[in-house]
């Protein structure tokens, strides 16, 4: 009997050290499990900056390029101005040299009507 209850003790001496044993085991296991967790919020914290830094660099890329653009396009609008201003110019040019013709032909139109010589040429006396 006495082997009997020396039996009884070292299987309860066994099942208190397996408890004891989890319960350490289960504390390391949440301290990694929490160390894991931070450093994966630590990890996501890095990635979203990353991200942000990049999108930020994406834009200020996207800035120099409109600005370029944006420098070409008003130096080409400058230009077709001064064209636009010089084919005015040539055009209201052209508009009064037509009006100088027009009057012109009038002015001979009218001589020839009214001048006694063409008068008779017109009528058809001669």
């Amino acid at each position: 009997m006495d082997t009997k209850n020396s039996g009884d003790v070292v299987s309860s001496v066994a099942v208190e050290r397996s408890g004891h044993d989890s319960s350490a085991q289960n504390v390391e296991e949440s301290a990694d499990s929490q160390a894991k967790i931070a450093g994966s919020k630590t990890e996501l914290k890095r990635a979203k900056q990353v991200r942000k830094l990049q999108y930020i660099a994406h834009l200020e890329r996207t800035v120099e390029i409109l600005k370029a653009e944006g420098a070409g396009v008003s130096a080409e609008l400058e230009f077709m101005e001064q064209q636009n201003m010089l084919l005015t110019m040539e055009n209201q040019a052209l508009r009064q040299r037509l009006e100088s013709i027009s009057q012109e032909q009038m002015i001979k139109q009218c001589d020839h009507l009214y001048h006694p010589f063409f008068s008779f040429v017109v009528d058809g006396v001669y």
